[in-house]
C-alpha cells in the first residue's frame, strides 16, 4: 500500500468576528491535508488495518516445507537409531542362541536322562540352524 494521505482538522472561527467575544472553533468544518496529520481517510485506515493483519498472519505462518523436512530428518534419525538398537539386540540374541546351541551339542541327546525327548531335542537343533539362516522353522 502506498503512504496514506494524512489530514488535520481545519479550525474555523465561528465567533462572528467579535473581537471582544469568546473565540469558538468548528473542528468538523473540514479537514486539510497535512504531512504529519493526526487523521487518515476511512478507506486508507481500513487498508492499513488489513495490511497490518496480513503482516501479523505472515509472521505467524511457518514454512510447511521446512517443517516437513525437519520432521523427515527427525524420523530418519529415529529410524537409524532404532535400526542400530535392533541390530545390536539381534546380535546379542544370536550369540546367546549360539551358546545355548553349543551347550546342547556338548551334552548331546542324553538317553540316560529321565523323560528325554529326542524329537524335541532334534527340533530345537534344526530350528536354531534354520533361524540363523532366516528360514522358517518347521
Amino acid at each position: 500500500m502506498s503512504e496514506p494521505k494524512r489530514y488535520n482538522e481545519e479550525m474555523v472561527n465561528i465567533s462572528n468576528g467579535d473581537p471582544c467575544g469568546e473565540i469558538e472553533f468548528d473542528y468538523s468544518a473540514s479537514m486539510v491535508e497535512a504531512f504529519e496529520g493526526r487523521w487518515v481517510a476511512w478507506e486508507d485506515y481500513a487498508e492499513l488495518k488489513a495490511e497490518a493483519e496480513r503482516y501479523r498472519l505472515a509472521s505467524l505462518r511457518v514454512d510447511v516445507s521446512e517443517l516437513h523436512a525437519q520432521f523427515n530428518r527427525a524420523l530418519f534419525d529415529d529410524t537409524i537409531a532404532e535400526n542400530a538398537r535392533l541390530k545390536a539386540e539381534v546380535e546379542r540374541l544370536r550369540k546367546a542362541g549360539d551358546a545355548l546351541h553349543k551347550s546342547m551339542l556338548e551334552v548331546g541327546p542324553n538317553e540316560m536322562a529321565e523323560e528325554f525327548d529326542h524329537d524335541r531335542w532334534w527340533a530345537s537343533y534344526y530350528g536354531w540352524q534354520a533361524a540363523k539362516e532366516s528360514k522358517p522353522s518347521v
